[in-house]
């Protein structure tokens, strides 16, 4: 009886303190919520998920102590990851899905854990194509007129690029490109293309390389270029020989090709280049205005500078203008016959060696063109005279039998 005194006293007391009203035990605690929806590929496998390429996973958060952090583990199929929230909302994260040989399942979970330090977890299954990782292309291939060799490149994935550079004749590795930006990369040859008496004429200092760009991507992808420049190797000049050698020996319709024509120590010593038939197959055209006496330059006229073996022989000039006198006409075979005509202001005959001029061809159609020498026609062909002009010198040999005689168009 005296305890359950004690206990009515104590109730009272209880409930004076609390303006007569029973404690309730505060707000109801808050809870805190995640979820995730299925993940969705964002490379060229879109929607489904493939190795090597981008996914995006996203989580829905609902709770109201902010900040949330989220840690994402994708099961191994992916780096994991964290994200955050400000307050309770949407939050995506977009990972590059590891490279597997085979189709395989994941599971991803994600951890959310409020100011509180309160946590929960979610997770979601899914499956990871094998990698499809496609090879990167090669857009264009440009060698300029100051020898800039650019090399613009183009990726179906995405992926980070590196590219490289080779000499064709003999495989030099000609390191990295001068600048890359993106998927241009950029080399000056410059140095690699200045003259050298060693090279494909013997003192002609002709130098053209050949090139091959190869880029490769960030999984070991690659494509090769093809060939830009010339792509021939050294070879003397015989004596009493004459020769046209294309730059390039495989080209597209519409491709401009230069011609050089050069010359071996000829048996006589000459004033003028009287006529220089140069014949190819119908289909080939000249391009006019393309012709540059002497060592092919930049210079637009096509007698100045005076170089090459015209300046061994001390011309200060030319006697006309040569471009009145370049036309195509039909040759003996069939195809066509250019003529050039070249009359230097010098004060004694002489031998040259190397290069005489050289021109461009344009090809209209598909097929295997060959260079060559028309000898005879109604009148004389592919001659030279001396300061007396009594008498028509013709070169030994205009077979013009030699590697890069040849011109294929695709």
């Amino acid at each position: 009886m005296f305890r359950m005194s004690i206990a009515i006293m104590l109730l009272s007391v209880l409930c004076s303190c609390n303006g007569g009203h029973r404690i309730t035990g505060g707000d109801p605690p808050q809870r805190l919520f995640i979820t995730l929806t299925e993940p969705v590929g964002l490379g060229k496998d879109a929607p489904l998920l493939a190795g090597g390429q981008q996914a995006r996973f996203t989580a829905e958060v609902t709770g109201v102590n902010g900040p949330f952090n989220i840690s994402w583990n994708f099961g191994g199929g992916a780096d994991n990851s964290t994200s955050s929230l400000a307050v309770a909302g949407t939050s995506t994260v977009d990972v590059t899905m590891k490279v597997i040989s085979g189709q395989q399942d994941y599971t991803a979970t994600a951890t959310v854990t409020d100011a509180a330090g309160v946590s929960q977890s979610t997770s979601v299954n899914y499956q990871l194509l094998g990698w499809n990782n496609s090879a990167p292309l090669i857009e264009d291939l440009t060698l300029s007129s100051s020898n800039l060799l650019t090399v613009t490149a183009s990726d179906e994935d995405g992926d980070e690029l590196s590219f490289s550079l080779r000499r064709a004749i003999d495989d030099k590795d000609l390191g990295s490109p001068d600048t890359v930006d993106g998927y241009v990369a950029v080399w000056d040859l410059s140095e690699e293309l200045a003259p050298s008496p060693n090279d494909i004429l013997a003192n002609g200092n002709l130098s053209f390389g050949g090139f091959i760009a190869t880029v490769t991507d960030e999984y070991g992808a690659s494509v090769e270029s093809e060939q830009v420049g010339g792509n021939f190797e050294a070879f003397p000049l015989e004596d009493d020989t004459l020769y046209a050698i294309a730059t390039k020996t495989s080209v597209k319709v519409g491709d401009r090709v230069r011609i050089f024509v050069a010359t071996g120590r000829p048996a006589h010593p000459f004033r003028y280049l009287n006529s220089v038939g140069v014949t190819c197959e119908s289909g080939a055209s000249y391009v006019g205005g393309s012709v540059d006496y002497g060592e092919f330059d930049d210079n637009p006229r096509y007698d100045e500078p005076v170089d090459g073996v015209w300046a061994d022989a001390g011309a200060s000039g030319f006697q006309y203008d040569g471009f009145g006198f370049i036309h195509d006409e039909s040759n003996l075979s069939g195809g066509i016959r250019t003529d050039f005509s070249i009359i230097p202001f010098v004060s004694a005959d002489f031998h040259p060696v190397g290069i005489l001029f050289s021109f461009e061809y344009v090809f209209s159609a598909p097929g295997e063109y060959h260079l060559g020498f028309e000898a005879v026609s109604v009148v004389s062909r592919t001659y030279y005279q001396d300061s007396t002009a009594a008498e028509d010198h013709f070169w030994s040999d205009i077979s013009n039998e030699h590697p890069y005689n040849t011109i294929v168009v695709e």
